[in-house]
């Protein structure tokens, strides 16, 4: 991948508009559709594309993979408090 150099110069400038859009989705769930699924998933693609375009070490310099298992069983947890918490109150 060291000679692709059009790949590297467009995911340099994509990554970043990547990223601010899962903010984005994030942040206007109320407003409109999406919601936290939908950009943890498109987060999760920009991730996935630094690690394509840019190797897995780089990549893992950015996302270390104590961040990725702490956060992975923190986001099962939340999910289902809020569900727990649901049923507790009697909401749908």
């Amino acid at each position: 991948m060291r000679l692709d150099a059009i790949l590297r110069i467009t995911a340099k400038f994509v990554l970043p508009f990547i990223l601010v859009f899962g903010l984005y989705v994030q942040i206007h769930a109320d407003f409109g559709p999406g919601g936290g699924f939908q950009a943890v998933v498109i987060v999760a693609a920009a991730v996935f594309l630094n690690a394509i375009i840019f190797g897995l070490e780089q990549t893992m310099r950015i996302v270390p993979p104590l961040v990725v298992e702490i956060m992975v069983p923190l986001g099962d947890l939340l999910f289902s408090g809020v569900g727990v918490a649901a049923m507790m109150t009697g909401s749908k």
